[in-house]
């Protein structure tokens, strides 16, 4: 036998392998193709710059969540509440900076934490700055005091925390004059939205002038959606390792809203047994920005 006869009789003898390899190969490539496509394998770009971090179904396994826990207990909030603030305003990273001057877990301004003792070391330390932005959320509850229904009530706060008071009185005054229902976040977002318009911020009854409420209706939701998210176990999280650009806050305004423009005494905000403050009607503006 020739070396032809030899070669034809040997690639006849291992066809079948090589076609079989030949689809083995194919079908290994579709599958890390889909694979790939499903995300189920990270891209090179996802890898550099984010850690990704898929929460455990047992909502406990939240970051911080025994110091959610007790300062949302404190002002009478659902812990994931202040949980989803703290992803949204650091992504759980308590040594975050903005370089408009927010620091922390929940990226206080320097105002606030002047406001709540908090000093260039405590604002880093996850228990003091949640402490501190708990007050800070329990204070501004007290310009909407006369919300009755609380989770109502703390969706004018989330965007007190975002934007400062004045501009949410502002939209409430509007709601007010036209009919709508100014203790729904609904009904004063729309009149927010319109703050915009000359035709609104002119109006009489507004104090405070124009505004863009698209940044902080955005916050507002998000904060409900992740707070829903995390009570359900559905929460997964990507955790940026670079500081977050800017805090939550994006206005401050020029003056604090007369109807609150009170100053507490010194040591009003703690009670004598020393638990954190209920809601008060009277207190010096504390919003996120104006502290």
């Amino acid at each position: 036998m020739n070396s032809a006869q030899t070669y034809k009789q040997t690639v006849k003898q291992w066809r079948p392998y090589f076609i079989a390899s030949i689809i083995a190969l194919i079908f290994s490539a579709l599958s890390a193709f889909h694979g790939w496509y499903d995300g189920e394998f990270p891209s090179e770009e996802l890898t550099e710059e984010e850690e990704v971090q898929q929460l455990s179904k047992d909502p406990s396994k939240v970051p911080y969540h025994d110091l959610f826990v007790k300062n949302a207990t404190a002002i009478g909030w659902d812990w994931e509440m202040l949980a989803a603030i703290a992803y949204h305003e650091s992504h759980f990273n308590p040594l975050a900076s903005s370089h408009r001057g927010a620091r922390g877990l929940m990226q206080l301004m320097p105002k606030a934490c002047d406001r709540y003792g908090l000093n260039d070391s405590t604002v880093f330390v996850a228990e003091d700055n949640v402490r501190a932005a708990a007050r800070c959320l329990n204070n501004i509850g007290g310009y909407f005091a006369d919300i009755e229904d609380i989770t109502e009530r703390e969706k004018f706060v989330l965007a007190a925390y975002n934007a400062g008071p004045a501009h949410i009185i502002d939209a409430r005054r509007l709601a007010r004059k036209y009919g709508a229902d100014a203790n729904s976040w609904d009904d004063t977002e729309t009149f927010l939205s319109f703050l915009k318009y000359e035709e609104y911020y002119t109006d009489p009854v507004v104090k405070y002038g124009k505004f863009n409420a698209k940044t902080t209706i955005a916050y507002v939701q998000g904060i409900l959606r992740t707070s829903r998210m995390i009570h359900h176990g559905e929460f997964a999280m990507k955790r940026k390792r670079q500081s977050p650009s800017s805090p939550a806050v994006v206005s401050e305004p020029e003056q604090v809203p007369e109807a609150a423009a009170s100053v507490p005494n010194e040591g009003e905000d703690e009670p004598a047994n020393g638990s954190e403050p209920v809601v008060s009607s009277s207190v010096e503006p504390t919003n996120n920005e104006s502290l």
